[in-house]
């Protein structure tokens, strides 16, 4: 059994992070505001693991195992991580459980604004900020009648995330990847919540006032955020789960307030909600779970509940460049991860 530790309580998760260094006073529609980052207190213990992958074995069942996601598309990350595929063939595999279905989130109407709205419309008190917008996401390939659709919360995410997806736009986040194996090889596939969800919480935790905000900021720190994201994709890359967490820290924003309802909303109040089918699961054994990695560490997190509820469950560490290719794959397994792989 792994020591128990933690992270600081306090500490946000990787898109939520992003999020909350967006939030500031609102910025000028003129120019961007000055933005100070707040460097978040370290943790206080260490990781409460050394790898984001782990098996997790109750006595008397089947393993499962358990990655906690960094939801990117950037190759690095995409090619150290697509070999976890592998333990979904090994025996006794059934189910893999995830947080929402992504393969339906690029769609979603959740991310939408109403259709008598227009984004454009929205910020058009704002200056310029709706054409700052359209070209600060142009590497994702949105184009402005797309963008003009879309809600001030998901085009803020859009404007974080298109740094780091310039290379990467037309792949398939990891999620993805993971949930796309599962499939072809016929394991059941449950979901924690849907992508509807996500969108109510972004609309209890910010106002109408707060998006806007959350838009300029993100604007005006986009060079910024881009660069610490990079050096987290690599870290997530490496396996190196005390840089990724240090890492972490340095992306939570200046409004300690928010930053605390933003935990309780987005983190500790799913991580309630996760935690009974994700021990359903574990119970029944032969599950691959992957969820988001600030959902697995920390006060409160998968690791967290497993400590301090079920004792007897032994948790290992698992190195993914430890698995090889020998594992029995099915066919459709074979075909989707060894030319990843080899590619």
């Amino acid at each position: 059994m792994m020591p128990r530790h933690h992270s600081n309580a306090h500490q946000l998760r990787r898109m939520l992070l992003v999020l909350i260094l967006s939030i500031g006073a609102l910025a000028n529609a003129d120019e961007c505001a000055p933005h100070r980052y707040q460097i978040g207190e370290p943790p206080t213990d260490a990781p409460a693991a050394n790898s984001f992958l782990l098996q997790i074995h109750p006595p008397d069942t089947l393993p499962s195992y358990m990655l906690g996601t960094y939801h990117s598309a950037d190759p690095r990350l995409v090619d150290a991580w697509a070999r976890a595929t592998l333990l979904m063939s090994t025996a006794g595999m059934r189910t893999f459980v995830s947080e929402r279905d992504l393969a339906a989130s690029v769609q979603a109407d959740t991310q939408r604004l109403p259709e008598n709205k227009r984004l454009s419309s929205y910020l058009a008190d704002q200056g310029d900020l709706f054409d700052r917008v359209a070209e600060s996401i142009l590497p994702l390939g949105i184009d402005v009648a797309e963008l003009n659709r879309l809600q001030p919360w998901f085009a803020a995410l859009l404007v974080n995330q298109a740094p780091a997806m310039r290379e990467s736009r037309h792949q398939a986040i990891l999620d993805q990847v993971l949930q796309g194996t599962a499939d072809a090889i016929g394991l059941e596939i449950r979901f924690l919540e849907r992508f509807a969800d996500i969108a109510r919480l972004h609309e209890r935790a910010f106002s109408a006032d707060d998006q806007i905000s959350l838009l300029w900021e993100a604007l005006c720190n986009q060079t910024e955020i881009g660069a610490l994201v990079e050096r987290q994709t690599g870290a997530y890359a490496a396996n190196d789960v005390a840089e990724f967490q240090t890492l972490g820290m340095e992306l939570i924003g200046p409004d300690p307030a928010l930053a605390e309802t933003l935990d309780r909303v987005f983190v500790r109040e799913r991580n309630e909600r996760f935690w009974p089918m994700i021990w359903t699961a574990i119970q029944s054994g032969g599950a691959f779970i992957a969820i988001g990695n600030g959902h697995v560490f920390g006060p409160g997190g998968i690791l967290d509940k497993l400590a301090s509820q079920h004792p007897e469950v032994a948790i290992r560490e698992i190195d993914p460049a430890s698995l090889q290719l020998t594992l029995a794959a099915p066919p459709a397994l074979a075909e989707w991860v060894v030319d990843w792989l080899q590619s």
